[in-house]
């Protein structure tokens, strides 16, 4: 799976020139955006899409607050976090970056120039290490703020200089009844597409021609024309709905079907 952060990037830095609160925003084109708030203060965001450690949290963290900057970091969930619904037991850097900001982690998420910011809530249980992992609904950028937080007795010990998002209790009940999606069943249909490319066999970021190419190479293969196998056609309209699927996404016109 690969992952066009050029697109997270400037989704993000759209959300954020939108935000009634966000005075500027600079940023390096790729994964650092930097933003000044109307009250003053700096964020340094970060979007991280490869493997991490708590040294590398922390030397961020530290440089920061170094230069007068607040931390705010954003994950790919696809690549490094837990699956929504999964029960899971968090390692040291994710340990770490729960108590940072709460127990949850924020993430980002994108498919083609589609991109998407959320919360990935780490609900304790009681009693155990383990956690429930929830996926939220899409972040606000008028909800950022800015604080320092104190952790003891994790990985990292120390003060540190972090944004967050403040708490909305009731999300999902009010977007529902506004006609807004929740992130959940987002997620699902950006599953399902990811589920079409496999069925085709090609490359989450493969162009069209290619996809073609592959779709009617399957298609002599498996139509059941030429092909007397017992699951021949069911694997023909498995093919057909792949195709039909990605290239709706992709906003091209229906293919025809060669069942």
């Amino acid at each position: 799976m690969r992952i066009n952060i050029n697109w997270v990037n400037q989704h993000l830095i759209n959300e954020l020139y939108a935000a009634p609160i966000v005075n500027s925003v600079l940023h390096d084109g790729f994964d650092v955006v930097l933003v000044d708030l109307i009250g003053g203060e700096q964020i340094a965001i970060h979007l991280i899409e490869r493997d991490i450690d708590v040294a590398y949290i922390q030397s961020i963290l530290e440089h920061n607050a170094a230069n007068g900057r607040f931390t705010l970091f954003f994950l790919w969930s696809a690549m490094l976090l837990p699956e929504h619904g999964e029960r899971y037991l968090p390692y040291d850097w994710m340990t770490t970056l729960l108590d940072i900001y709460g127990d949850k982690i924020y993430a980002f998420e994108n498919y083609g120039q589609n991109a998407w910011l959320f919360p990935v809530h780490f609900e304790p249980r009681e009693g155990s290490l383990w956690r429930d992992v929830r996926y939220g609904e899409a972040l606000d950028m008028a909800a950022l703020r800015c604080q320092t937080v104190r952790t003891e007795g994790s990985f990292l010990n120390g003060a540190w200089r972090i944004a967050t998002f403040s708490d909305d209790p009731q999300p999902y009940e009010r977007r529902r009844r506004a006609g807004r999606h929740h992130r959940e069943p987002q997620r699902n249909a950006r599953a399902a597409i990811f589920d079409h490319y496999d069925v085709l066999g090609v490359a989450y970021d493969a162009d069209l021609e290619t996809i073609r190419r592959e779709y009617r190479r399957l298609a002599l293969q498996f139509h059941p024309d030429y092909n007397k196998a017992p699951d021949a056609t069911e694997r023909m309209q498995a093919i057909n709905t792949a195709y039909a699927k990605i290239v709706e996404y992709l906003g091209e016109s229906e293919p025809k079907s060669s069942d």
